[in-house]
């Protein structure tokens, strides 16, 4: 795809939509009180953004889609929760660069390379998570932690995530693969569904932390 207006509205549609799971999927997590909240939305995230990546395999469009989720995130905080948009902001650069490095070596050919990306790259997303938040942005919350209990919810939270989203990728791929000619054909003959979709969205109440 090379219409600059295709290339615009896919990264709004996939990243709206990530920003959706985001926004209803904290909300129904932390109403039945669900422990690995931010593995599973990790998980979401990396099927999004690998499905994405097959429609549009750019550098840099993979993290523009982050932004634009973040900002779903963003209007469904009751209360302003850095973050929380950081968490989404972080992933989302994390594995933009995954993705382009994978591109560049042709290595999404090979069987378990992509899940073998989505591993490393969720290992690293949380690392930069949770040590960001408590020595760069001084976030009391992780920084009380310290390094022995930052790096034990890496392990611990950060595994959950790492071995979900090894199936995550995948998952991405197929729903990448098959929605590239829908998506084509949607483009061209239901232009206006695109414009829609995601502006319609912000007209609904949005679900509250």
């Amino acid at each position: 795809m090379t219409d600059k207006k295709k290339i615009i509205l896919i990264v709004i549609l996939f990243g709206s939509l990530w920003g959706m799971l985001e926004a209803f999927g904290i909300s129904i997590m932390r109403g039945t009180g669900f422990h690995f909240r931010s593995s599973i939305l990790a998980f979401l995230g990396v099927i999004i953004l690998m499905a994405a990546r097959i429609v549009l395999p750019r550098a840099g469009s993979t993290s523009v889609a982050g932004l634009i989720a973040a900002g779903f995130k963003f209007l469904s905080l009751a209360t302003i929760l850095p973050c929380q948009i950081a968490a989404v902001i972080g992933q989302a650069v994390i594995f933009d660069i995954a993705f382009t490095i994978a591109e560049r070596k042709n290595v999404f050919s090979r069987k378990l390379a992509p899940g073998l990306i989505a591993i490393s790259a969720c290992f690293a997303s949380y690392l930069l998570f949770a040590f960001s938040q408590a020595y760069l942005f001084g976030n009391p919350y992780w920084f009380e932690r310290g390094i022995e209990g930052l790096l034990k919810w890496v392990i611990t939270d950060g595994s959950v995530a790492a071995v979900l989203s090894f199936a995550g990728i995948y998952a991405g791929i197929m729903i990448g693969r098959s929605s590239l000619k829908l998506l084509d054909n949607w483009y061209t003959i239901r232009r206006p569904l695109f414009y829609i979709s995601p502006v319609s969205y912000t007209h609904l109440t949005l679900p509250t932390n």
